[in-house]
């Protein structure tokens, strides 16, 4: 599987994999096997840094900015770990055609009301932007329909979580 971002005031990292993220299928938890996060049992919060299959992230990982436009793995790290990114909310996609404009108003219309919740602050007044991690055809073909919103500061390297930061 390859991933592509392009990072331009919201980003998107596009999923070109043939399965689901994994802890949506258990098609996509045998896949991803154990190239997942070391994580509290109790949390689910991932305890150390560690690269891992991108198939493994859940929404509370804090991750490094994405810098190459195709890749398999992504660093994951304690949100108390200097990081650049967090995945603050999932939905699933519906529909027979994988959404290509569309998924952009469907990403806002989930992505934006999630992120004015979990940082606390309303859209207009947040320096908080995000960028949809979504399927691509060949992953949508394979049934892949989940989107995770990732939330980011432009240019700024992060040493906790955005949760309720009001920023």
């Amino acid at each position: 599987m390859n991933l592509s971002i392009r990072r331009s005031g919201v980003a998107v990292l596009v999923l070109t994999g043939l399965v689901a993220l994994s802890g949506c299928t258990a098609l996509g938890d045998v896949l991803a096997g154990d190239d997942g996060p070391t994580r509290d049992p109790d949390t689910s919060e991932v305890t150390e840094s560690d690269e891992v299959d991108v198939f493994s992230l859940q929404v509370g990982d804090c991750i490094s900015e994405v810098e190459s436009e195709e890749l398999q793995t992504v660093q994951v790290m304690p949100c108390d770990e200097p990081h650049t990114d967090e995945i603050y909310h999932r939905f699933e996609l519906t529909g027979d055609e994988l959404p290509t404009t569309e998924m952009w108003d469907t990403a806002d219309a989930e992505c934006i009301p999630a992120l004015e919740e979990f940082v606390g602050t309303a859209w207009d007044d947040s320096e908080v932007s995000y960028w949809p991690m979504s399927p691509t055809q060949e992953s949508w073909d394979a049934g892949d329909r989940e989107v995770l919103c990732v939330a980011y500061i432009e240019d700024e390297e992060l040493s906790s979580s955005l949760e309720g930061s009001q920023r």
